[in-house]
């Protein structure tokens, strides 16, 4: 089976509930699993940018439980509109993000968080913010 496919099963099993954080880590051996059939794979390189940026996003809640709930939440729901939308490259790219952002979440609750990673996402998502921030006052010049 299509590993894409195999990851949006493992989000989609979640669609019409609410999964307590328990659930959720209790699904972290799954998980790890296909995350070691991700890292090898080269899309997940050339999405690496994408990856940081959604985990430098989740540091915007600074509760661990919050960071994990919401991320998974938002995975939950973008990977089941992109497979009822048919949208495969927005699905291929949703499921490889939020898979690895996820289990770098996990990886924080177990204690094995990458400090260097986690400076690399916060400040990719800085950066964002400020270009966005920059692009925001200029429109209103434009006015």
């Amino acid at each position: 089976m299509n590993l894409t496919y195999l990851i949006r099963d493992y989000f989609i099993k979640f669609k019409n509930e609410i999964p307590q954080i328990d659930e959720i880590i209790n699904t972290n051996n799954e998980l790890n699993d296909l995350y070691s059939l991700v890292v090898g794979d080269e899309f997940t390189k050339t999405i690496q940018e994408n990856i940081l940026l959604i985990y430098g996003y989740s540091f915007r809640l600074e509760n661990l439980d919050q960071r994990l709930f919401y991320t998974f939440s938002e995975a939950v729901n973008s990977i089941n509109l992109d497979n009822l939308m048919k949208n495969q490259d927005s699905l291929k790219l949703n499921c490889y993000v939020y898979l690895s952002v996820i289990k770098f979440i996990l990886d924080e609750y177990n204690k094995q968080e990458d400090k260097e990673l986690i400076n690399k996402a916060i400040l990719r998502y800085k950066s964002i913010e400020e270009q966005r921030s920059k692009e925001n006052r200029y429109h209103v010049y434009q006015s």
